[in-house]
């Protein structure tokens, strides 16, 4: 039987809807929660992630759209991600190294920047390092995306980020200011197991121009830069195999939103269609438009139907070849 690694998947995902409450303007501000930087920042999250497959293999994959190929997530909730802040520095004066939260899943010690970043550099400007502590979206029936703490052990990379001050910005304020996150995940698929990237692929987040830390803005990731996942472990799901570190596709497009619990969830898959529609790489694919448009995914109990549903069938061609 042929393996993924010979197969090519792209992966469309939103990681997460980060809910972050309004604070003051200036990146010395305390966290959320009180503090004073180096702090975290507790807060909800949603998310959301949709699979493209361009091998034929798959397209009989239940819930695989047969038009578009596209395959998506039910919607995933998080309710307390861990968002860590570093203290204030200038842009091109960095310390040597910087500690990043508070508590058992701090940060300390990390040196340098984060290995990309989207935006140019302000020097002199103000700036603090941020990173994904433990992110942990789920909905608790097989899919989910985790960061962070949250990460099997011998996935885990540090999702690093920073917030930096824009030229111009306002009198007495640190705002607005640019910020990303190069974000490492594990991405739990019902019936595929765990995938995640790997080293020197992050999934870069960002967003050019925030009010506030924390931010109430947009984190988008476009389809320009692929980023590849890969299977922990081998594993079967009726006529489909695969091996552990075969390359299930790419992680293509992803979008943070902010300030949204588990009850603005159609808030934020509207948002995250809206992502979704604007990118080149969906517009691109015979009826990705329509899919993103038409439906945002079976709810839970669907998917346990449809999963299941590979299993009877697996179980019915053995008994046919018996």
């Amino acid at each position: 039987m042929e393996t993924l690694a010979r197969r090519n998947v792209v992966l469309l995902a939103c990681l997460g809807a980060l809910a972050f409450p309004a604070s003051a303007g200036l990146l010395s501000d305390n966290c959320f929660g009180g503090g004073s930087p180096p702090c975290n920042d507790q807060v909800p999250s949603l998310g959301r992630f949709i699979v493209h497959v361009t091998d034929p293999t798959f397209f009989s994959l239940p819930g695989v759209d047969p038009t578009s190929h596209l395959f998506m997530s039910p919607q995933l909730f998080d309710p307390a991600t861990l968002i860590g802040r570093s203290t204030v520095f200038q842009d091109g004066s960095a310390p040597a190294s910087v500690n990043i939260g508070t508590g058992a899943n701090a940060l300390v010690g990390i040196a340098g920047d984060p290995s990309v970043n989207p935006f140019a550099s302000n020097a002199g400007q103000n700036e603090i390092h941020t990173a994904v502590l433990t992110m942990n979206l789920t909905n608790g029936a097989g899919f989910g995306v985790r960061a962070g703490a949250a990460m099997n052990p011998a996935d885990k990379l540090n999702s690093l980020g920073e917030v930096e001050t824009l030229p111009g910005h306002g009198v007495g304020t640190d705002f607005p200011a640019s910020s990303f996150f190069d974000i490492f995940v594990d991405v739990d698929i019902q019936g595929l197991g765990t995938l995640h990237n790997t080293s020197g692929n992050p999934l870069v987040v960002q967003n050019g121009s925030i009010p506030q830390v924390p931010p109430n803005v947009i984190y988008v990731h476009g389809s320009s830069t692929a980023v590849p996942i890969q299977f922990d472990s081998a594993g079967s799901l009726g006529p489909f195999s695969w091996n552990a570190g075969d390359v299930l596709g790419t992680l293509f497009v992803a979008g943070h939103g902010v300030n949204m619990t588990q009850g603005q969830g159609t808030q934020f898959d509207n948002q995250f269609k809206q992502i979704a529609l604007s990118d080149p790489g969906i517009q691109s694919l015979n009826g990705g438009t329509a899919f993103v448009n038409q439906q945002l995914g079976p709810e839970p109990g669907t998917w346990a139907m449809l999963f299941g549903g590979v299993a009877l069938l697996s179980v019915g061609r053995l008994r046919r070849r018996r």
